[in-house]
């Protein structure tokens, strides 16, 4: 008989998005994997670093995130970095995508985890319009933490600026 799998075991987790953004909500969705997917994250081969989430037709996908291939799954294998569908109900991705309409919102992964034997996302809906960070050197900047000061401000006024769509079509 094989042994349970302890239930909540982290496959991954994205620390700096939860360092450098504000996280307003959580929400836990499945996710669509192949069979390969499954057992490489089983064994801890995946990153959401740089990944994010859509919206399109009415459905959630999960970009940009990647999960290695497995090394037995030979000719059943899968691309590393394919959009995988996100399982959530009609009504959270209605709510989402009006957040996501909204300025200087985004939606992230945060962790990736194993709930009673099930592939789970934690998602968090992010304000980026002005991270921690960006917030931070300006704080800095203003009390003459870092050089002359000025210098640095125009820079973080000027990344607000384009992540709110205001200068030019670079909104973030």
């Amino acid at each position: 008989m094989a042994p349970k799998r302890e239930s909540g075991k982290l496959v991954a987790e994205n620390r700096r998005a939860r360092f450098n953004y504000d996280i307003e909500e959580k929400l836990e969705a499945g996710i669509a994997l192949k069979g390969s997917e499954v057992k490489s994250l089983r064994d801890q081969k995946g990153s959401i670093a740089e990944g994010f989430v859509t919206i399109r037709d009415r459905e959630a996908y999960l970009v940009n995130v990647q999960i290695l291939e497995y090394p037995q799954a030979h000719q059943q294998n899968h691309a590393p970095l394919r959009e995988r569908k996100l399982l959530l109900h009609r009504r959270e991705i209605t709510k989402l995508d009006t957040k996501l309409t909204q300025k200087g919102y985004s939606l992230v992964p945060l962790s990736v985890y194993v709930k009673n034997g099930r592939i789970k996302v934690e998602v968090g809906v992010e304000d980026g319009i002005e991270d921690k960070v960006v917030a931070a050197i300006g704080n800095a900047a203003k009390t003459g933490q870092i050089g002359d000061g000025k210098i640095f401000v125009r820079a973080v006024e000027q990344v607000i600026r384009i992540r709110t769509g205001e200068e030019g079509e670079a909104a973030v």
